[in-house]
């Protein structure tokens, strides 16, 4: 039954909001511990995303059993560790500058993007370490940020999210349901960020992935193409107790062809420069995701 439902969706978001006091009681290092220790303890009950994990990566990094085993183990360790992180966002947001650095040059892509775009300008990246302090981090630096984002399954999670971004100074953009908010994001000075590096049912095209072609999400290609804007791709990497943030700029303008050959194209950029990342910090991307879930037509 519906009530049911819902209850089941307010009980899960209030026993979260239950660790998260108990984790904010914490230093946040031990916090940090507990949650990796968690995620480790998760992979252990679910065999079936540690065997899915463990064949991602060895098809993906060309690895032996064993060494995809003992990284399958790192990685769901990075999901506890970034679960943890984002309880604690509260706490994390005030220190923000000094937990998330900007690599050299960052922020004058960033501002170069603003000044060139017309007047919006296009951000993209993937799941790669904290994707949501990436956000609230150039948030930060006074940027307006509009995040596309799927509806969640759970309401009253998805409320929850909406909100600690939203105190983190990024509007959500829900998927199917912003179609007016996508408009209003086109006519102001601004990003508008996606990810684009899972399997899921929005338009898509097929482009490499690690040697592989991938179901790949095409609406920040198309937005760029169609309105000429610019774009830049973000990534998030954890070092040690903090995180480092790179931003580049990917050009499109010289791409040949009509419309649907310079989205691809530019699509395929945007995987590379996302491979690139992941192959950099395999430990922090999400293999649980069935990346080549859809094979090509």
């Amino acid at each position: 039954m519906a009530w049911r439902k819902a209850l089941k969706h307010r009980i899960v978001v209030a026993l979260l909001q239950l660790l998260r006091a108990f984790l904010l009681c914490l230093p946040t290092p031990v916090s940090l511990f507990v949650g990796e220790l968690a995620g480790r303890v998760a992979g252990l009950l679910t065999p079936h995303l540690s065997k899915l994990a463990r064949r991602q990566l060895e098809s993906s990094l060309s690895l032996e059993t064993d060494d995809a085993r003992h990284l399958s183990r790192r990685v769901f360790g990075h999901l506890g560790r970034l679960g943890a992180e984002l309880l604690l966002l509260p706490r994390l947001r005030s220190r923000l500058s000094d937990r998330v650095e900007l690599s050299e040059g960052s922020l004058e892509v960033l501002r170069a993007a603003i000044e060139a775009g017309g007047p919006a300008a296009i951000a993209v990246t993937a799941h790669l370490g904290n994707w949501e302090l990436l956000a609230q981090r150039i948030a930060h630096e006074g940027f307006v940020i509009s995040a596309a984002a799927r509806a969640n399954p759970n309401p009253a999670l998805g409320r929850w999210l909406v909100e600690e971004r939203r105190r983190g100074g990024v509007q959500t953009l829900e998927r199917g349901r912003s179609a007016f908010g996508l408009r209003a994001a086109l006519r102001r000075s601004g990003f508008i960020a996606f990810l684009v590096d899972q399997d899921t049912r929005v338009p898509s095209v097929f482009a490499p992935f690690f040697g592989r072609l991938a179901k790949t999400p095409s609406v920040p290609a198309e937005l760029a193409v169609k309105h000429d804007l610019p774009v830049v791709l973000g990534l998030i990497h954890r070092e040690g107790s903090k995180h480092r943030v790179v931003v580049t700029r990917v050009e499109h303008h010289d791409l040949d062809g009509g419309p649907e050959a310079r989205i691809l194209a530019l699509t395929e950029r945007l995987n590379a420069g996302i491979e690139a990342g992941v192959r950099a910090h395999p430990e922090q991307w999400v293999w649980v995701h069935d990346r080549w879930k859809t094979p090509p037509a």
